[in-house]
């Protein structure tokens, strides 16, 4: 019985030693470097975009010579 304990605290210490072991010969993590920027398109405003009337107004325009007095 005395060798099961003895055998489970070695066990339990061993792994509690390699892990700290390894924490303290480990180099530190390198520092994030920040994102960058990157353009990304914009959708218009309503001001920007054609009104009715300005699609009608260019759908009835007739640039030929003959029309205009």
């Amino acid at each position: 019985m005395r060798a099961i304990q003895i055998l489970l605290a070695a066990l339990m210490l061993g792994s509690a030693g390699g892990y700290a072991w390894s924490m303290l010969m480990s180099r530190p993590a390198a520092p994030a470097h920040p994102r960058k920027a990157k353009m990304t398109a914009i959708a218009p405003s309503p001001e920007e975009l054609p009104e009715e009337a300005d699609r009608e107004w260019t759908a009835e325009a007739n640039d030929s010579a003959q029309d205009v007095r």
